[in-house]
Order: structure tokens, then C-alpha cells, then sequence
């Protein structure tokens, strides 16, 4: 599975979210992250403004980008200012989409790993 921000966007207008949690930024280390950015479905581009209904999610050809991540263990960082450059890309790349502040973020599965952010 690769992060996909056209379904955070249209999700967090549906729900009138305010704050965004993510997990599992450990696992997502060593690794280029590829996330689904835009939809194209029947001939048109459909974004976080057009609903995504079943129908659009099954049939759509999703259209991915790319970034480099990040090489660096999480698991002991306790603090978001330590964490490498390449999470504050991801982040800030959610951020912009949604329009939403992340709140908390994981890099691990103990609760002394979720770190506040933004």
C-alpha cells in the first residue's frame, strides 16, 4: 500500500477533520515512499473536490510521485525537531494537500513513540 493523498484530502473534508495523526513513519524507513497524488477516471482528472465514490476508486488510474524518504532509525527520536529532512517532506507534502496541521505522529509502536508535531 502507498500513502494516497487525494483519499486523506476528500476524507478529512467529509469527516470536517481539524487535525491529522499518522503512524507507522518507522516502517516507512529505507524505503522511496510513492504516494497517489490525483485520480484520472473516464477521461477526466478527479481530486479531493469531486467525490470519490466506489465506483471511481475501482475504476481510476491512480497517478503517483515519488520521494527519496529517509535512511535514519526513528525509534529512539522523542522529539519532532530531531527527525530527519526527508519525514518533514512527507509531512509538509500532507500538510499542503489537506489543509490540516499534523498533530501526533508515530515512529513506533509503544506509546512513548508518538511525538507531537506541528
Amino acid at each position: 500500500r502507498h500513502p494516497d493523498i487525494t483519499t486523506l484530502t476528500y476524507a478529512s473534508r467529509q469527516g470536517c477533520a481539524t487535525e491529522i495523526a499518522l503512524t507507522k513513519h518507522d516502517i516507512l524507513t529505507g524505503r522511496k515512499i510513492k504516494f497517489g497524488y490525483a485520480y484520472t477516471h473516464e477521461g477526466r482528472t478527479v481530486g479531493h473536490h469531486d467525490s470519490l465514490t466506489r465506483d471511481v476508486l475501482t475504476h481510476a488510474k491512480v497517478h503517483y510521485s515519488e520521494l527519496q524518504g529517509w535512511d535514519e532509525d526513528l525509534t529512539e527520536i522523542r522529539s519532532s525537531g530531531d527527525l530527519p529532512k526527508g519525514v518533514h517532506e512527507y509531512l509538509n507534502i500532507i500538510k499542503g494537500a489537506t489543509y490540516l496541521p499534523i498533530t501526533r505522529i508515530s515512529v513506533g509502536p509503544h506509546p512513548e513513540q508518538v511525538l507531537k508535531y506541528d
